[in-house]
């Protein structure tokens, strides 16, 4: 329940009131990352199949001689599975609070945005989490930069390189890479790079801006089949309940991802889905209800979602080397 601390006198000649951190979520990527697909049920299973299994790309002897025919192609299928969780988060809002606080802010929104944003930042990092991880079965593989990407180095990380690199990597797996995905400091650091920004100069002689924004640097990359770089800015407070804000990047310098993202339907492709149950709330659902024993109205934010690597050969890692943290060093 939110309350004032520390003996606070609120004035009546003053009516408003200030909250830090409202930003918070403007940084975050997640749905743009692991696009949002509807589920009818809870858990299930779906088909998967993969280069081996398909056999698209063998080329085999296929020249048919009189009285023979056609070699006869034959593929399988596997299948993957999938099962949503529950996550949220609640709280009450006293009714002898809010008659006080109301004329300072409403309180009941007030405490849904702390709610949603605490939600949102929760499924901001799992996603991380799942595209970052560069260990286990599940993982995507790893491509080591061409240069660590530290300040020592600065003049000489060719970021247009290791892209290019792993683009056609990706061709090679029969996939046209669409995204770079990135952490701030990062973008920070690579938009600094020498080699980058005459690369950029190149294809921009008379327009170039002083600062680089994202949409020039995917454009760069337009004939590789790049159409997007999403940078991930979002920070949680890692200092712990009732300690000092101790910030946190939500995604890591140490690797970037370039592949194909897409939404909808699981035929269309792409690295990720976010798999929500629309039957238990969604993706998100703000609810509240009374508990008038405790004379307060309870608020909830919650999502039924699992968020899903559906295609670990969609996209790969570029290992940076780079410290994790806000700044690249």
């Amino acid at each position: 329940m939110p309350y004032p601390v520390g003996g606070t006198i609120l004035r009546a000649d003053i009516r408003t009131a200030l909250e830090q951190g409202l930003d918070a979520l403007k940084f975050c990527i997640g749905e743009k990352v692991s696009p949002i697909y509807e589920a009818d049920a809870k858990a299930g299973q779906y088909l998967f199949r993969t280069l081996e299994q398909r056999g698209a790309q063998r080329i085999d002897e296929n020249r048919r001689a009189p009285g023979t025919s056609y070699p006869e192609v034959t593929s399988s299928w596997t299948s993957d599975s999938f099962e949503v969780q529950d996550f949220g988060y609640k709280s009450q809002v006293d009714d002898s609070l809010k008659a006080y606080a109301d004329r300072y802010l409403d309180l009941e929104v007030s405490t849904a945005r702390i709610l949603d944003a605490k939600l949102m930042l929760g499924y901001e990092l799992r996603v991380s989490s799942i595209m970052m991880n560069a260990t286990g079965a599940s993982a995507f593989s790893v491509t080591t930069a061409t240069t660590v990407y530290t300040q020592a180095n600065l003049a000489n990380v060719d970021f247009v390189g290791d892209v290019q690199n792993a683009c056609e990597a990706q061709r090679a797996l029969g996939t046209i890479a669409n995204t770079i995905v990135m952490s701030y400091p990062l973008w920070n650091y690579v938009r600094r790079a020498p080699l980058f920004q005459n690369y950029i100069r190149g294809n921009f002689p008379t327009v170039l801006p002083t600062i680089i924004s994202p949409e020039q640097a995917a454009e760069v990359f337009f004939d590789q089949g790049i159409e997007r770089l999403l940078i991930g800015g979002a920070y949680q407070d890692i200092g712990g309940e009732g300690q000092v804000y101790l910030g946190q990047p939500i995604w890591p310098n140490a690797y970037f991802f370039v592949g194909k993202i897409a939404g909808g339907d699981f035929l269309a492709g792409g690295a990720m889905r976010t798999i929500s149950w629309g039957e238990d709330g969604g993706f998100k659902a703000v609810e509240s209800y009374r508990d008038e024993d405790k004379r307060s109205d309870v608020m909830r934010v919650r999502q039924s979602v699992i968020e899903k690597l559906i295609d670990q050969r969609a996209g790969q890692l570029i290992a940076t080397s780079a410290a994790n943290g806000s700044k690249v060093t």
